[in-house]
């Protein structure tokens, strides 16, 4: 693909596969005069998957992997979000510590934004990008995105982390109910005038799976749909019984659950959208039932 356009600013998806109410592309409306936003199928992660003793390949010898395909499919959903408004995802696999530099030259962007990763490997990747894109005078944005509190938001009378749950939790609905209001979403937003409009004739290499070596064939669950739109879907479906969460989220012959795990570990449906979605369906936090404080828990367990 070459690349014959500039934009401001480039929005960098890592487990934020969304438009709503995503915190880096608010950030890129904020303090850019336009942007672009794009996505690093990174070999870093990929290979490994590859390699590993327990793989499944198909008949034509790709790897058949359900999360490689959550994630494709979600974002060629994207993608046709952003062709609505005249622009594209762009789309590289590649060495994400290599392609996202190349890519800020390429742009000759001036910001770099992307949420906050808290894995050490992804900290040492991008301290590393950080490090080659300031050279050449390039901002990096790291934004909290996937998380209500992150690393010290939260601390025991002490200035300490908590090492128990229980009190971990209490402290975490006294600061969160003292904190935000009901709705934590942010405001919606009409990015499209900011978006940078890429034409339909740009060339662009948007891989297909087999082109990144996996297989096409959708092993997925058939009751998983992908995308913002599958989250929403699941989402809405599990509000109507998450009343009965807490009793019957342990029988897998009951459909209790709400299959949104897989779509907030990648962002599809942000934390506050389900938060607020829940808080929404109580008139206040006494009111919540004992299915809403058991699923609540687990999200602040998941913090």
């Amino acid at each position: 693909m070459e690349i014959n356009f500039t934009t401001d600013s480039l929005v960098w998806l890592r487990r934020d596969l969304r438009l709503e109410d995503n915190k880096a592309i608010l950030k890129a409306q904020n303090i850019g005069q336009n942007f672009a936003i794009c996505f690093v199928f990174d070999k870093n992660i990929l290979n490994p998957l590859k390699s590993d003793s327990f793989i499944v390949k198909d008949s034509d010898g790709f790897v058949i992997d359900n999360r490689i395909s959550f994630i494709y499919h979600s974002l060629k959903e994207l993608d046709g979000e952003l062709k609505k408004i005249g622009s594209r995802l762009i789309l590289k696999y590649g060495f994400a510590h290599q392609v996202i530099p190349e890519l800020v030259n390429k742009l000759q962007v001036k910001n770099l934004i992307c949420s906050e990763d808290y894995e050490p490997s992804a900290i040492s990747r991008d301290n590393e990008i950080k490090k080659v894109v300031s050279k050449n005078l390039v901002n990096f944005f790291s934004v909290k995105d996937q998380c209500i509190f992150e690393k010290k938001e939260i601390l025991s009378k002490t200035g300490n982390p908590y090492t128990v749950f229980s009190p971990y939790k209490k402290t975490w609905y006294e600061k969160f109910f003292s904190t935000y209001s009901v709705n934590l979403t942010a405001k919606k937003i009409d990015f499209s005038k900011k978006i940078l409009k890429i034409p339909d004739n740009e060339i662009f290499l948007f891989p297909t799976l087999n082109e990144i070596g996996f297989s096409t064939k959708n092993t997925l669950p058939s009751i998983i749909k992908t995308g913002s739109s599958g989250a929403k879907i699941h989402l809405d479906e599990f509000l109507e019984k998450i009343d009965l969460y807490k009793s019957e989220r342990d029988f897998p012959s009951i459909n209790g659950t709400s299959y949104l795990s897989v779509h907030m570990r990648f962002g599809t449906i942000s934390i506050r959208k389900v938060i607020t979605k829940v808080l929404d369906n109580n008139k206040s936090f006494e009111d919540l039932t004992e299915g809403s404080l058991a699923w609540l828990s687990e999200l602040v367990w998941r913090e």
